[in-house]
């Protein structure tokens, strides 16, 4: 192992050690965690509502369990094509007809909540040590590129426990409260989920360090990380209805669909396919998109004092 790739992994430890000893690992699971639980219980009240008022307008009267309307639904040609027209993607409408509807409901409560929580959590890892002084010691001992990776490293392997606690919890109340439930299907669904959430958030996750590089205050520090999500998402939108004007020619569409690729949003999709072909090339150009993030705040930070 070359030098710079050892103090990456030594510097990615301490991260984790420095995680457990003051708490942060503890506080990050249960913000995954109670995130996860919050959502599925509102989840469930919301399917019970429905279910309920679908049943009294049949004159049917309330019912006493959960879930079992809804999963007929889904065998239903009516959720297939609800699914086509949401994801404009017949076969990919189809593909995601074939899941639980608790994972899908948890894919998509991941993709709005874990990104802010990455920016909240890992924008402050290097201001606060530079802010202090205590980067002065570390940086005499190794590279200023090799530390701020191996933090970048250890906040991403923080991570994988953080996801598979959220999905755990969004299972466990599934199974309590959900009388029409498939655990095992479910179970299947939410790990797979779970883990390419991991890459999706990896892209945020080097936003977020890389803005930690820009500033020694922790406060400007989250504020840049929560506006880059902020800037993603309206750039991903801003594409979105540019490359489906009818008034746009098709160069200019090709233009903005380049655009969305410059951000995460813009392989969200690709995930949702359950064949390499589309999973494989989406998880790449995540992490890259994560680099490309991280790696002008390293370059930025190498030409100031630290």
């Amino acid at each position: 192992m070359s030098g710079f790739w050892r103090d990456v992994w030594i510097t990615a430890r301490h991260e984790l050690r420095d995680a457990l000893r003051s708490k942060r690992a503890l506080v990050m699971l249960v913000l995954y965690l109670g995130g996860a639980l919050i959502a599925t219980n509102f989840f469930i009240e919301f399917l019970k509502r429905i279910e309920d008022t679908l049943m009294n307008s049949l004159g049917a009267g309330g019912m006493d369990s959960v879930g079992k309307v809804a999963q007929r639904i889904t065998d239903t040609d009516l959720w297939r094509k609800m699914l086509q027209r949401i994801t404009d993607n017949k076969e990919l409408g189809l593909h995601l007809a074939g899941k639980s509807p608790l994972a899908l409901y948890y894919w998509f409560f991941s993709f709005s909540w874990a990104p802010i929580l990455m920016a909240i959590i890992a924008s402050t890892r290097v201001s606060d040590e530079v802010a202090i002084g205590a980067s002065r010691f570390v940086l005499y001992r190794t590279s200023l590129s090799a530390w701020v990776i191996g933090k970048y490293l250890g906040q991403a392997m923080l991570l994988v426990p953080a996801l598979l606690c959220s999905a755990a919890g969004a299972w466990i109340i599934g199974w309590f409260r959900l009388d029409a439930f498939a655990p095992a299907a479910a179970a299947r669904d939410l790990l797979m989920y779970s883990g390419l959430v991991w890459f999706y958030v990896m892209a945020y996750l080097g936003m977020a360090v890389g803005a930690s590089t820009l500033t020694r205050s922790s406060v400007l520090a989250t504020v840049y990380a929560l506006l880059g999500v902020m800037l993603t998402s309206t750039i991903n939108g801003l594409a979105l209805f540019f490359s489906n004007r009818d008034k746009i020619s098709e160069t200019g569409k090709g233009i903005w669909q380049g655009v969305r690729l410059l951000v995460p949003q813009g392989h969200r999709s690709d995930l949702l396919w359950g064949d390499f072909a589309h999973v494989i090339p989406a998880m790449f150009a995540l992490l890259v998109l994560s680099l490309f993030y991280l790696l002008p705040g390293i370059w930025r930070m190498s030409r100031r004092d630290t």
